[in-house]
């Protein structure tokens, strides 16, 4: 996830998150891919290349709503 693909809605005083772009998603049992999330959300797991699972994205929001309260990139990575 990467806050492009994060949709906020809201109304009255209720917020909808909304996730768009499904494009890196598998099967549980077939994450096969390697280049996997952006760099500044990617998980730990992912970085090091070891088994992951839904987890990763919830770091990804974890890492955007930090984003959204500290006004920049809580990891922001060159390579």
């Amino acid at each position: 996830l990467k806050p492009e693909n994060v949709l906020l809605k809201m109304s009255n005083n209720d917020i909808d998150l909304k996730i768009s772009d499904f494009g890196s998603a598998c099967e549980l049992s077939a994450t096969v891919y390697t280049y996997i999330q952006s760099r500044y959300y990617r998980a730990p797991e992912v970085i090091l290349v070891i088994k992951y699972s839904y987890e990763i994205d919830l770091w990804s929001i974890g890492c955007i709503a930090a984003e959204l309260f500290l006004g920049e990139p809580l990891f922001p990575g060159k390579c």
